[in-house]
């Protein structure tokens, strides 16, 4: 359980840097488009199994509907490539993952 929770924080990283990026072209109409996307697909997780990345989905769609492009582009570059960093050090030390010990 420990090594999927592992893989799911990572998901979630690779998401924000992904959509980070994306957030920093300067196009409206990419932005409003990639948005709608992202607030689909969230919705459909979310009516299928509620978990935690459909909300998180859901939060990040809304985002970027609301503030400027840039500036949501450079808060999801900034926690995606926080919680990379943690999740590679957690993984390090053995907290989760092959390392870990299940108690």
């Amino acid at each position: 359980m420990k090594k999927f929770i592992g893989w799911m924080i990572g998901i979630m990283c690779a998401i924000d840097l992904t959509a980070g990026l994306a957030m920093l072209v300067p196009y409206k109409t990419f932005t409003t488009v990639a948005a709608i996307i992202i607030l689909c697909l969230s919705i459909c997780s979310g009516i299928l199994a509620p978990n935690p990345i459909s909300l998180y989905g859901l939060v990040i769609g809304v985002c970027m509907l609301v503030f400027p492009p840039q500036i949501v582009g450079i808060i999801l570059l900034a926690a995606g490539l926080i919680g990379a960093g943690t999740n590679w050090f957690c993984w390090k030390k053995g907290i989760y993952g092959i390392n870990a010990s299940y108690r």
